[in-house]
């Protein structure tokens, strides 16, 4: 497993030493990315910070899936992810791409989810369950590895937030919350999914890019505690970007 510290009273830091291989720069906001498994309550993390005035949200462009060209593509998606996998993974990467490079005035930037958790996710995820084909894999894989390397570099991101949450809690959320689209969404994929986010995040498998640290945060707990919890370290989450510019300047 790998390295890890404590920030605050319960949030664990993972891969602390990378503060210093960071290639951090002035001229762009500290990047936070917020990730975990769909229901994890990324949104709900998000909302503790949206009336911080240092801070820019960029939550999921959800509206722009649900719209494109007159047509709900994560509604075809989760109907019928043979036919539209690829096409929904090649959009939702270059909307987070397109929203990556959007201007972003305020010193901190808060993402929910990145081109990341996107490449060694659900990419992957769609390729291990045969829903996408070798072909559109590799072709998937292919210009998200170049555009990471070229465009969107990986080392932009100073912070990820995952949010820890067992498959079965997800599940039981995603029910409550009642988006129609995820109606079909079954345990299994949740279970995939999650298992992904350990192999990046907390394993960290070889190949898999993990460009700084990751604080993890127990959000198996009900909404109210998660809530509370949200609030109470609502600094603890910013005082790792101080911690982060005070050592640029030593």
């Amino acid at each position: 497993m790998a390295k890890s510290c404590t920030v605050g009273p319960t949030l664990r830091m993972i891969n602390p030493d990378s503060w210093s291989s960071s290639a951090r720069n002035r001229d762009r906001p500290f990047t936070v990315a917020v990730e975990g498994n769909i229901g994890a309550g990324k949104s709900t993390l998000l909302n503790y910070f949206r009336n911080d005035p240092s801070v820019a949200l960029f939550e999921e462009p959800l509206e722009s899936w649900l719209n494109v060209g007159g047509q709900n593509l994560l509604d075809l998606m989760y109907h019928d992810t043979k036919r539209w996998g690829f096409l929904f993974q090649s959009y939702v990467h270059l909307t987070r791409i397109r929203q990556y490079l959007s201007p972003c005035p305020k010193p901190l930037r808060f993402m929910e989810r990145s081109f990341l958790s996107n490449r060694y996710c659900f990419t992957e995820q769609w390729k291990t369950s045969g829903d996408i084909t070798d072909v559109e894999s590799s072709l998937l894989t292919s210009w998200q590895d170049e555009i990471s390397s070229s465009v969107v570099r990986p080392s932009n991101i100073d912070l990820i937030v995952y949010l820890r949450l067992p498959p079965a809690v997800a599940y039981e959320r995603l029910k409550k919350r009642g988006r129609t689209e995820e109606d079909v969404v079954p345990l299994q994929l949740l279970e995939r999914i999650h298992e992904l986010h350990e192999n990046w995040l907390v394993k960290q498998e070889a190949g898999k890019v993990i460009p700084c640290p990751v604080v993890m945060i127990d959000a198996s707990v009900s909404l109210d505690e998660l809530d509370s919890i949200y609030k109470q370290f609502h600094e603890d989450i910013l005082s790792v970007s101080r911690t982060s510019a005070s050592a640029e300047d030593v």
